[in-house]
């Protein structure tokens, strides 16, 4: 779907695998670690992508409804845009490696 305006978009994450040691980490913001707060995480860590997680906009009973979803600021230079782009091949292209090294064991 094409944006139409703002500075973030949200992204459906539900396809990319977040490291099992990424969940079971926590922090005093989030003392039991959610889907997507782990993803940033782990995108931070490995991947100089910041994204910001969705689940904390929610009441704590719904924040299962944003497990899968992250939000990026694209109010950035073109190099910074630039160099997301390249990030995020680089994730795509370690995922698929995982799902077919998995596929093979």
């Amino acid at each position: 779907m094409k944006g139409e305006g703002g500075f973030f978009l949200i992204g459906d994450t539900r396809n990319i695998e977040v490291p099992e040691e990424y969940l079971a980490m926590s922090t005093p913001a989030m003392p039991q670690m959610t889907r997507d707060w782990a993803l940033c995480r782990y995108l931070a860590q490995e991947y100089n992508i910041i994204g910001i997680p969705c689940s904390p906009f929610y009441s704590p009973e719904s924040r299962h409804l944003a497990s899968n979803f992250v939000r990026f600021a694209f109010c950035k230079t073109d190099e910074t845009l630039a160099d997301a782009h390249a990030s995020f091949a680089q994730l795509a292209q370690d995922q698929q490696a995982r799902s077919q090294q998995e596929r093979h064991k």
